[in-house]
């Protein structure tokens, strides 16, 4: 069975009273929900990315290529297609394109390598971020010319430099941020909207939380 980690609930019942929860459907629910997750995602990245400037090519390169790697396709989630995590059918969200325009030139360009790499090296194999040479080994001349066999040689990127991955944190907590930001008034809006219905009809449809 996987392990599941919840988030917290934001907000806590006067003299700790469990509170009440009510299941919402439809489109601005999977909205939230779509954008909780790549808020996760963006937040999750930028802890790799900051691993990631911590740890060295020389010294731990396989350590180095798989938090980069993790961290690129966490990121990559919130700008690519899936499913809704609430409404079967439905195409997840993704990060709205008001917060992709407001990234400065220098945010911009970073956050367009990431899924560059995320996209045609590390899901893909089709960049020159990978390489490899076959060769055939032949003797040197003055022992007698011969073959000795066939040499692999290859080169493959394992994460960006010291500089370059700090940028990387710096982007996907930006884009954290924003999307929280557009989050609460997706859900400021949500509770003026649930103002307008009968409150005893919602408590009629919720059950304590933690039961």
């Amino acid at each position: 069975m996987p392990i599941m980690t919840p988030d917290c609930v934001e907000s806590a019942s006067e003299e700790m009273l469990p509170m009440y929860g009510m299941v919402l459907s439809g489109d601005t629910p999977s909205l939230i929900a779509d954008l909780r997750s790549i808020e996760n995602d963006l937040r999750y990245a930028a802890r790799l990315f900051e691993r990631v400037a911590h740890t060295s090519s020389d010294g731990e390169p396989d350590l180095r290529r798989a938090l980069y790697d993790a961290g690129a396709i966490a990121y990559r989630r919130g700008f690519t297609s899936g499913r809704s995590l609430v409404t079967k059918g439905r195409s997840r969200s993704k990060v709205p394109d008001d917060i992709l325009h407001s990234l400065d030139p220098e945010a911009r360009r970073a956050h367009e390598a990431v899924l560059e790499r995320a996209n045609t090296h590390i899901a893909h194999r089709v960049s020159e971020a990978e390489q490899g040479r076959v060769l055939l080994l032949l003797n040197n001349p003055s022992l007698g010319q011969a073959i000795q066999g066939i040499g692999y040689f290859s080169a493959r990127f394992v994460g960006p430099s010291v500089e370059d991955a700090l940028r990387d944190v710096e982007v996907a907590q930006l884009l954290a941020d924003s999307v929280a930001a557009f989050v609460q008034i997706v859900q400021g809006e949500l509770i003026e909207a649930a103002k307008d219905r009968d409150l005893e009809s919602l408590y009629d449809s919720a059950t304590p939380m933690g039961d």
